[in-house]
Protein backbone atom coordinates (compact mmCIF):
# COMPACT_ATOMS: atom_id res chain seq x y z
CA UNK A 1 0.00 0.00 0.00
CA UNK A 2 3.13 2.44 0.27
CA UNK A 3 2.43 3.07 3.98
CA UNK A 4 6.11 4.00 5.25
CA UNK A 5 6.74 3.38 8.59
CA UNK A 6 8.60 6.62 10.46
CA UNK A 7 12.10 5.29 12.13
CA UNK A 8 12.05 5.03 15.74
CA UNK A 9 12.93 7.52 18.20
CA UNK A 10 15.25 6.91 21.43
CA UNK A 11 13.86 8.03 24.75
CA UNK A 12 15.11 11.74 25.83
CA UNK A 13 12.43 13.74 25.01
CA UNK A 14 13.13 17.20 23.50
CA UNK A 15 17.01 15.89 22.75
CA UNK A 16 15.66 12.56 21.50
CA UNK A 17 18.05 11.40 18.67
CA UNK A 18 17.03 9.94 15.45
CA UNK A 19 18.62 6.78 13.45
CA UNK A 20 19.25 7.91 10.30
CA UNK A 21 21.69 7.61 7.30
CA UNK A 22 24.66 9.45 7.19
CA UNK A 23 24.61 12.13 4.62
CA UNK A 24 27.98 11.02 2.63
CA UNK A 25 25.93 7.74 2.18
CA UNK A 26 26.79 6.03 -1.00
CA UNK A 27 23.99 4.54 -3.00
CA UNK A 28 26.49 2.52 -5.06
CA UNK A 29 28.06 0.98 -2.16
CA UNK A 30 27.38 -2.71 -0.97
CA UNK A 31 26.96 -4.28 2.09
CA UNK A 32 25.88 -3.38 5.45
CA UNK A 33 24.84 0.22 6.30
CA UNK A 34 25.98 1.70 9.38
CA UNK A 35 23.40 4.51 10.65
CA UNK A 36 24.68 7.64 12.24
CA UNK A 37 22.89 9.25 15.20
CA UNK A 38 22.10 12.64 14.63
CA UNK A 39 20.14 14.98 16.59
CA UNK A 40 16.11 16.09 15.78
CA UNK A 41 16.51 19.46 16.81
CA UNK A 42 20.42 19.68 17.04
CA UNK A 43 22.05 23.25 18.20
CA UNK A 44 21.01 24.69 14.84
CA UNK A 45 20.47 27.56 16.91
CA UNK A 46 23.96 28.28 17.65
CA UNK A 47 25.10 27.87 14.45
CA UNK A 48 22.54 30.40 12.98
CA UNK A 49 23.93 32.28 15.44
CA UNK A 50 27.51 32.10 14.76
CA UNK A 51 26.96 32.75 11.20
CA UNK A 52 25.01 36.15 12.06
CA UNK A 53 27.64 36.87 14.44
CA UNK A 54 30.94 36.13 11.50
CA UNK A 55 28.51 38.15 8.99
CA UNK A 56 27.83 41.56 11.20
CA UNK A 57 32.25 41.31 11.85
CA UNK A 58 32.19 40.60 8.30
CA UNK A 59 30.27 43.77 7.42
CA UNK A 60 32.43 45.41 9.91
CA UNK A 61 35.45 44.42 8.24
CA UNK A 62 34.22 45.03 4.79
CA UNK A 63 33.19 48.71 5.75
CA UNK A 64 36.84 49.74 7.24
CA UNK A 65 38.21 47.99 4.18
CA UNK A 66 36.17 49.79 1.70
CA UNK A 67 36.95 53.03 3.40
CA UNK A 68 40.67 52.16 3.62
CA UNK A 69 41.20 51.06 -0.22
CA UNK A 70 38.84 54.37 -1.20
CA UNK A 71 40.38 56.73 0.81
CA UNK A 72 43.58 56.48 -1.05
CA UNK A 73 41.92 57.80 -4.14
CA UNK A 74 39.67 60.85 -2.71
CA UNK A 75 37.35 60.97 0.36
CA UNK A 76 35.01 58.79 0.36
CA UNK A 77 31.19 59.05 1.25
CA UNK A 78 30.05 57.49 4.54
CA UNK A 79 26.91 56.56 2.99
CA UNK A 80 28.74 54.84 0.20
CA UNK A 81 31.50 53.06 1.75
CA UNK A 82 28.79 51.73 4.59
CA UNK A 83 26.61 50.95 1.82
CA UNK A 84 28.82 48.95 0.09
CA UNK A 85 30.42 47.21 3.08
CA UNK A 86 27.31 46.03 4.55
CA UNK A 87 25.90 45.06 1.17
CA UNK A 88 28.86 43.14 0.68
CA UNK A 89 29.78 41.60 4.15
CA UNK A 90 26.00 40.24 4.56
CA UNK A 91 25.86 38.78 1.04
CA UNK A 92 29.21 36.93 1.36
CA UNK A 93 28.11 35.70 5.04
CA UNK A 94 24.14 35.28 3.31
CA UNK A 95 25.60 33.01 0.66
CA UNK A 96 28.13 30.95 3.14
CA UNK A 97 25.01 30.48 5.59
CA UNK A 98 23.04 29.02 2.53
CA UNK A 99 25.74 26.53 1.24
CA UNK A 100 25.33 23.17 2.61
CA UNK A 101 28.92 22.30 3.16
CA UNK A 102 29.49 25.45 4.70
CA UNK A 103 26.51 24.88 7.08
CA UNK A 104 27.54 21.16 7.71
CA UNK A 105 31.21 22.36 8.92
CA UNK A 106 30.43 24.72 11.09
CA UNK A 107 27.73 22.35 12.90
CA UNK A 108 30.52 19.18 13.42
CA UNK A 109 32.14 22.39 14.96
CA UNK A 110 29.37 22.78 17.28
CA UNK A 111 29.09 19.19 17.89
CA UNK A 112 33.14 18.78 18.68
CA UNK A 113 33.13 21.58 20.94
CA UNK A 114 30.45 20.00 22.85
CA UNK A 115 32.00 17.11 23.72
CA UNK A 116 34.96 19.12 24.34
CA UNK A 117 35.54 18.54 28.88
CA UNK A 118 36.06 22.50 30.16
CA UNK A 119 38.28 23.00 32.59
CA UNK A 120 37.17 23.95 36.15
CA UNK A 121 37.60 27.24 37.44
CA UNK A 122 39.89 25.80 40.31
CA UNK A 123 42.01 24.34 37.36
CA UNK A 124 41.64 27.61 35.12
CA UNK A 125 43.40 29.28 38.65
CA UNK A 126 45.51 27.16 38.86
CA UNK A 127 47.16 27.03 35.50
CA UNK A 128 46.65 31.10 35.41
CA UNK A 129 49.28 31.04 39.03
CA UNK A 130 51.49 28.93 37.23
CA UNK A 131 51.73 31.10 34.16
CA UNK A 132 52.42 34.10 36.06
CA UNK A 133 55.48 32.68 38.00
CA UNK A 134 56.99 31.09 35.29
CA UNK A 135 56.62 34.64 33.75
CA UNK A 136 58.32 36.44 36.74
CA UNK A 137 61.03 33.55 36.82
CA UNK A 138 61.97 33.73 32.90
CA UNK A 139 61.87 37.78 33.32
CA UNK A 140 64.16 37.82 36.50
CA UNK A 141 66.45 34.81 34.15
CA UNK A 142 66.53 37.59 31.02
CA UNK A 143 66.91 40.30 33.46
CA UNK A 144 69.74 38.93 34.76
CA UNK A 145 71.53 38.03 31.33
CA UNK A 146 70.91 41.89 30.34
CA UNK A 147 72.74 43.02 33.45
CA UNK A 148 75.80 40.30 33.42
CA UNK A 149 76.45 41.50 29.60
CA UNK A 150 75.37 45.07 29.79
CA UNK A 151 78.64 44.90 32.78
CA UNK A 152 80.67 42.56 30.46
CA UNK A 153 80.08 45.31 27.43
CA UNK A 154 81.06 48.27 29.31
CA UNK A 155 84.11 46.67 30.81
CA UNK A 156 85.37 45.92 27.10
CA UNK A 157 84.32 49.29 25.71
CA UNK A 158 85.58 51.58 28.50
Amino acid sequence: MGVRIPPALLKGGANALLLAPPTHFNLRMRGSVTWARVPIMGNTKWVHLMFVVGGLLLMYLCVQTTEWAWGYFAKPKDLYVNGIGIILGGLIAFLLWRRQVTFDKASEILNELTKVTWPTRKETSAATVVVIITTVIISLILGLFDLIWSWATGIIYS
